[in-house]
């Protein structure tokens, strides 16, 4: 069903340009400048991969970042607005969950997700990851979500 390749300027160009709607426009990266030049820098691709169907359509991204337990948190993750609650969510998870398995053999991935975003949270769930705690960030409570993969 998917496909990926590491992030580059056109699929980053693109997903920078991507609007939802309603409670998860927050997402928006054109209204964030700073989370937009974050998004935009190569320098934080390493970890960074677009996601395309089998036809070459863009259909999401994700951004890892490693921890000190051998793990990895996704910074970022998305699917494009216009297949959002379609049905999408959970293989789309599924797919980031086996190319982190696949390509570092990691023991666990943790995501912090808006406390709001109970549909994601719903989704990361069903994939296996518990609920281990909250954090707040600047304004906003965050659930911090685990998936030991050990």
């Amino acid at each position: 069903m998917y496909k990926w390749s590491w992030m580059d300027n056109d699929a980053a160009l693109e997903i920078a340009e991507w609007e939802y709607e309603g409670d998860i426009s927050v997402y928006n990266l054109a209204d964030d400048l700073d989370a937009l030049d974050e998004f935009l820098n190569p320098f934080n691709w390493k970890y960074a991969y677009a996601i395309y169907d089998y036809e070459n359509y863009l259909k999401g991204f994700m951004m890892l970042k490693p921890t000190a337990s051998n793990g990895f948190t996704i910074e970022r993750i998305g699917l494009h607005p216009s297949i959002i609650n379609q049905g999408y969510g959970m293989g789309f998870i599924k797919y980031c969950i086996d190319i982190v398995q696949e390509k570092y053999q990691t023991r666990e991935i943790n995501v912090h997700i808006p406390i709001f975003n109970k549909r994601a949270i719903n989704v990361f769930s069903k994939n296996g990851f518990v609920q281990k705690g909250q954090v707040k960030e600047g304004n906003e409570e965050f659930i911090i979500l685990v998936l030991s993969l050990e």
